[in-house]
């Protein structure tokens, strides 16, 4: 095979560029075309198996060759990815955009950014709406928050990248309570069933049992004429990821208020927070 491959090379040569300059373009295609000779029907074949597993291709005038190497595995990607604190670089942005809302159509999640991949800033995010952030923000026009501290309390909060990807980072440090809450709300469209609410959190040491709430109610109650309305994280002190979930009962059809209330002190990390009709 080789051999007619070089005598059809020759042959080329002379017959047809005796008198012509022979082109980078056409030095391609001959190789191209010594090299596909000299493979094979069966050594083509795992050639382009190879040449297609590895992200190679072949095109552009002159058969411009390139080849990316190995293929990456998402989570790479998404490491590579990653945004900063300050969310900056638009492409980056995007690229955890899409990847949070596929994620979230794909397993029915009605919360949108649970995962924190979204700058919470972003109206995609949908977070910093609901029952008392639009009430408020209706009676201050200025105020574009999405996490509302009451009474004076002192909260920060943060979305960190952690092991086990973006987590909301909230530190509650009010040593008084007295009603001195923080919250982040976001409006869901739900129908009367069972819901699953599901996330991940890592505390502190100095995080206090039941300082934190995930409510369905506007009233925030945790349960109701035994139903389970919400879920109360009353394990205290330090832990690493753990991952806790509780069956919500809705009764209303249309539009309810998701709630993340902090109304205890210490420092909580949350991810992937889901609510998925059952």
């Amino acid at each position: 095979m080789c051999i007619i491959a070089i005598v059809f090379l020759i042959f080329y040569l002379l017959i047809f560029k005796k008198h012509k300059p022979v082109s980078v373009g056409e030095c391609s295609l001959v190789f191209l075309l010594i090299i596909l000779l000299c493979l094979g029907q069966n050594g083509l074949e795992k050639f382009c198996k190879q040449w297609e597993k590895y992200g190679g291709a072949i095109g552009g005038p002159g058969f411009s060759w390139t080849f990316n190497g190995p293929p990456k595995a998402p989570d790479e990607i998404l490491k590579e990815n990653s945004i900063e604190a300050e969310y900056t670089g638009y492409d980056k942005t995007r690229l955890l955009i899409k990847e949070s809302i596929a994620k979230r159509e794909a397993i029915k999640n009605l919360i949108n950014n649970g995962d924190f991949k979204i700058p919470l800033g972003n109206k995609l995010s949908k977070w910093g709406h609901g029952l008392h952030s639009d009430s408020i923000k209706a009676m201050y026009p200025g105020v574009d928050f999405v996490w509302f501290n009451f009474l004076n309390a002192d909260i920060d909060i943060s979305v960190e990248e952690t092991e086990i990807g973006n987590a909301l980072k909230i530190i509650h440090k009010s040593e008084e309570m007295n009603n001195r809450i923080g919250l982040m709300e976001q409006r869901l469209q739900v129908v009367p069933g069972r819901y699953r609410l599901s996330f991940w959190a890592k505390e502190l040491y100095d995080f206090q049992g039941s300082a934190l709430w995930f409510v369905t109610t506007d009233n925030w109650v945790i349960e109701e004429n035994g139903a389970q309305r919400g879920y109360d994280l009353n394990k205290k002190g330090t832990f690493g990821w753990e991952y806790f979930f509780k069956e919500i009962q809705v009764d209303k059809s249309g539009d309810i208020t998701f709630s993340i209330v902090s109304i205890g002190k210490g420092t909580v990390y949350i991810a992937d927070i889901s609510f998925i009709k059952q």
